[in-house]
């Protein structure tokens, strides 16, 4: 083995959380002082803040005030909601008519979230366009086409103008303010015109798809720009459409649907914000975007497959580990939208969906076609085994260590250094060939004994320890065994959690521990709000994070569900304004 090459895959945490809580589980950026009332009257008291739109009742966090919106940035759509978008404007039939065509456009982001996207490629550009295109001529390939998307094209004459044909330009207004997300101007009118005229210049339906063409590769489509209106100290306030777009992209990973437009139309004010929010939860396209949070949050694309000893069946190992991380992702997304779960109901609840039968013999249940309870070795999302399971280790039945440490380190938003490749050993320390009488535990407690290494892995350790009983793809087991040897699992570990040392001896009581903890639900707050700014978080971030992480970790023992919290925050003036740099 290449000197050092191993321990990349096993020591580096690739998300990089705003840290707003110190080591002592205090706020990392504000004084601690007492909680400041939020102005009752709802009203913008000095004209430089947003707080005309607010509850009114909720009190700001401590060290924040009404007017700490965080920093507007230019988002841009990525690739599923690109799909999602499409399915919901022209519907589903077409993405999948054209799912070739679709999933040629790159899907690369730059951040932990697939929301966190850089600057455009000349690939991606160039497959937008392409898809545009393909989408437009989709749309527009025969009469009954056209009539589909309205019922007067199919007689519309050869020589109609966009401007003064009433169906073509109810046509432009209509599938304009679905593809744009908000209403169509004159100026937007004239310039469309001239769009239609390049395809009309042979026929009307080339007219129509050029149209669609140029709206479907309108930045107004592909980016939520902001305009809105600036109210005073570099504020802007969200449009109605703007709000409704946002909340669409953040619920939905999509564009609004027409109840929400027709909300927006009407002012969106904040009671029907928040019923829309209500209403857009219960809808599936919510799970199917809340879904997409949590397999970037967890890290699911890193799954492993069983080996060929375990399944030799190659169709069954993949149906496997699609079921160990479809499992994950069906827990949290019911434990949220369906069962108004809290933070510690992600770490604690038990129940589980599972319809394959190899991950059914794996928890020791029997498949359902409904929800079933795991046994009490097993909680919440920590010990599921498509989060714990790692790659199998050559001539050992046990789970890395430092991998599943990496990982909780990540999940609670503590990110280690990367180490120095030069003072790691030539041998993986998780293969008992470094020491063949030592569970894997000890062997990397003796590879890591030296200063420069001892001080991060003593936090691997403590988190990656009490996962020890499982083993490489999530099992239950007793010893880790080693060629002939049955070695005993040492699970106990000193845990640093809010700034105190807490002493677990199971995954369980590793999952009691983070749920009621601070920093947890904090992590969870900064996750879900990088995820939706589709960014990595600042200080101008801090009071956002600080006002969902209050809602996640309540107080007097009495935390907001997961639901309740996204409502309250996309109701909130943080969601509804922005400052300019």
């Amino acid at each position: 083995m290449v000197r050092g090459s191993w321990w990349l895959a096993a020591c580096m945490v690739p998300m990089g959380c705003y840290s707003g809580v110190d080591t002592a589980g205090h706020d990392a950026d504000a004084p601690m002082a007492e909680t400041e009332e939020a102005d009752d009257s709802g009203s913008d008291t000095d004209g430089t803040g947003p707080g005309d739109d607010t509850d009114g009742d909720d009190p700001q966090p401590a060290g924040c005030t009404p007017g700490d919106v965080p920093l507007g940035a230019l988002v841009r759509m990525n690739q599923d909601g690109y799909v999602h978008a499409l399915s919901d404007i022209f519907g589903p039939e077409l993405v999948e008519e054209l799912e070739v065509s679709l999933s040629a456009i790159p899907t690369t982001h730059i951040g932990h979230f697939s929301t966190e996207l850089g600057p455009p490629s000349y690939a991606e550009v160039s497959a937008q366009v392409n898809a545009a295109f393909t989408v437009a001529t989709h749309l527009t390939q025969d009469e009954d086409a056209l009539a589909g998307l309205s019922s007067c094209l199919p007689n519309v004459s050869a020589d109609a103008d966009l401007q003064s044909e009433p169906c073509l330009s109810d046509l432009t207004r209509d599938y304009g303010l679905r593809i744009l997300r908000r209403p169509i101007t004159d100026e937007d009118l004239e310039r469309f015109a001239a769009d239609y005229e390049v395809g009309a210049a042979h026929n009307v339906a080339e007219g129509v798809a050029t149209l669609l063409t140029a709206m479907l590769i309108d930045p107004d489509f592909l980016y939520d720009r902001i305009q809105g209106e600036e109210i005073g100290d570099g504020i802007i306030r969200l449009s109605p459409h703007e709000t409704a777009a946002r909340l669409a992209r953040v619920l939905w990973n999509s564009a609004p649907d027409a109840e929400l437009l027709a909300a927006a139309e009407g002012g969106l004010d904040q009671a029907t914000l928040r019923a829309e929010a209500e209403r857009m939860l219960d809808d599936p396209r919510a799970r199917v975007a809340l879904g997409g949070f949590f397999f970037d949050w967890l890290e699911l694309e890193s799954v492993p497959f069983a080996s060929l000893q375990t399944i030799p069946n190659p169709e069954a190992r993949t149906a496997l580990r699609d079921a160990m991380g479809d499992s994950v992702l069906a827990f949290a997304t019911a434990t949220i939208l369906d069962t108004a779960g809290t933070y510690a109901d992600l770490l604690l609840d038990r129940t589980a969906y599972i319809d394959d039968n190899n991950l059914a013999v794996l928890y020791g249940v029997e498949v359902s076609a409904g929800p079933v309870q795991l046994p009490a070795d097993r909680a919440g999302l920590l010990t599921r085994a498509g989060y714990v399971a790692t790659q199998e280790i050559p001539d050992t039945n046990a789970g890395h260590i430092i991998k599943r440490g990496a990982r909780l380190s990540a999940f609670i938003c503590r990110p280690l250094p990367l180490p120095d490749a030069a003072a790691f050993p030539e041998d993986d320390p998780a293969e008992p060939g470094s020491g063949p009488a030592l569970g894997i535990r000890e062997r990397f407690a003796n590879a890591t004994s030296e200063a420069t290494c001892a001080s991060c892995h003593v936090q691997l350790d403590g988190l990656g320890a009490p996962l020890g009983h499982y083993g490489d793809l999530g099992q239950w087991i007793e010893t880790e065994t080693v060629g002939e040897s049955e070695l005993p699992i040492d699970t106990a570990a000193e845990v640093l959690i809010d700034g105190q040392s807490v002493s677990v001896d199971s995954p369980v009581a590793l999952s009691e521990a983070l749920a009621s903890s601070q920093e947890g639900p904090h992590c969870l707050a900064e996750s879900l709000a990088r995820n939706m700014l589709g960014r990595e978080l600042g200080d101008d971030d801090a009071c956002m994070v600080k006002e969902l992480s209050t809602r996640l970790a309540g107080e007097d023992d009495a935390p907001t569900s997961v639901r309740d919290a996204l409502i309250d925050f996309v109701v909130s003036d943080r969601f509804r304004h922005v400052r300019t740099p």
